[in-house]
């Protein structure tokens, strides 16, 4: 049976954060590994310790060429060959890091199969900075 995925989808997902006092740095998941095969999606867990960050639960990474092929779509990620996803349904996934940094950039997508959004794909996205819970 195929894996339903996502409710949000971070195809691609170059996402720029700056570290305060630091260049900036584009994470792309391209470096991560797709061990696992459903119904020929290839996919990999994102480490709870990533590119500097903290991943909380839910956080996966799927091969483009599969995803395309195992649900028959055409999409192109915005970096290839990975994309970031939640595979967590409905709920809130978390990506966490104990110093400042700037949030620049990501690239959203939907869930789809057959080039259609599929109704348990998010229809939005809210990123939330906090310093000091304010």
């Amino acid at each position: 049976m195929i894996k339903k995925l996502l409710v949000l989808v971070l195809l691609g997902l170059p996402l720029l954060f700056i570290a305060s006092g630091a260049e900036s740095a584009i994470v792309n998941f391209d470096d991560l590994s797709t061990p696992n095969n459903d119904g020929g999606a290839l996919w990999g867990v994102i480490p709870t310790s990533y590119a500097g960050y903290t991943w909380i639960v839910g956080w996966e990474v799927q091969e483009n060429n599969s995803y395309n092929s195992a649900y028959n779509n055409s999409t192109n990620f915005p970096s290839t060959p990975n994309a970031a996803y939640n595979d967590t349904g409905a709920q809130t996934v978390t990506i966490t890091r104990s110093g400042l940094f700037d949030f620049t950039s990501a690239y959203f997508w939907k869930w789809t199969q057959n080039n259609a959004a599929q109704s348990y794909s998010a229809s939005s996205v809210a990123v939330s900075g906090w310093l000091n819970d304010v």
